[in-house]
């Protein structure tokens, strides 16, 4: 009967403790749905669940052996590409190895039917009006809240649909990333035209000249909907530009450097 009314007393208390960071906007983490084994050496990957919006969404989180008490670490946030999964990104990006190898923790966010609201209107995110940016703020407060990370070290990347959605973050989440690196991913023309970032953000793109499905080039570069926003995101922080141009041999191939 003691432990009957001990446990009962537990479950209240996380019942009320769980309300009450509802209550202030906290993210309420669910029971894991796996432990992955370490993929790298190193750290395990876990994959969490947590209440957003009243939707239950999933991250699989991986932090190098030993975080705790090692001080502050970076936070890489990476968003799969459409139809993809935080599993295979993680295998397809080696960054979990390299978070071993470097010391800092990276979460692989899953969306909606595999996608993201990126701001095009074309994607199943999109057109259930799943707002993924305070998704992404509910993650960094979730890891936040398990692991010390440096606030002044979360970053975001992903490709294609990933990719235009970290621009999207650029935008709206200025005051929380010190840079984005959106990969085969530019910016939604609508988007970009009332983009106003609350700080100042650096942005590193990836943009292949040929690509079939995304297109544009690093001399139109700023210029259409799908480049890096790179030029309208420095005007609007009133940047100046001096441009140089460096072409470089990379595997039988040449790569277009722009610097400013």
């Amino acid at each position: 009967m003691i432990v009957c009314r001990a446990v009962a007393v537990v479950v209240v208390a996380v019942t009320a403790l769980e309300t009450a960071n509802a209550q202030r906007g906290m993210p309420r983490r669910l029971p894991p749905r796996e432990i992955r084994p370490p993929i790298t050496g190193g750290g395990a990957s876990e994959s969490v669940a947590i209440a957003v919006q009243g939707l239950s969404r999933r991250y699989l989180l991986h932090a190098p052996n030993r975080a705790a008490g090692a001080g502050a670490l970076a936070l890489v946030l990476v968003f799969h590409g459409g139809s993809d999964t935080p599993e295979n990104t993680e295998s397809m990006t080696g960054f979990s190895a390299l978070a071993d190898r470097e010391r800092f923790i990276v979460a692989y966010l899953e969306g909606i039917d595999a996608s993201w609201a990126d701001g095009r209107h074309t994607t199943s995110a999109d057109k259930n009006g799943i707002d993924d940016v305070a998704f992404t703020r509910a993650v960094i407060a979730d890891v936040g809240s398990h692991h010390a990370i440096d606030a002044k070290r979360v970053f975001a990347t992903g490709p294609s649909n990933g990719g235009l959605f970290s621009s999207r973050l650029g935008c709206e989440l200025a005051d929380t990333l010190a840079a984005i690196g959106p990969v085969i991913g530019s910016i939604a023309s609508d988007l970009a035209a009332r983009c106003r970032p609350a700080a100042a953000i650096a942005v590193a793109g990836i943009q292949g000249a040929d690509d079939p499905l995304i297109a544009g080039t690093p001399k139109s570069a700023w210029q259409n909907d799908n480049s890096p926003p790179r030029r309208t995101r420095g005007t609007q922080r009133r940047c100046t530009f001096s441009s140089s141009l460096n072409l470089l041999s990379f595997v039988s191939s040449v790569v277009e450097r722009l610097r400013w």
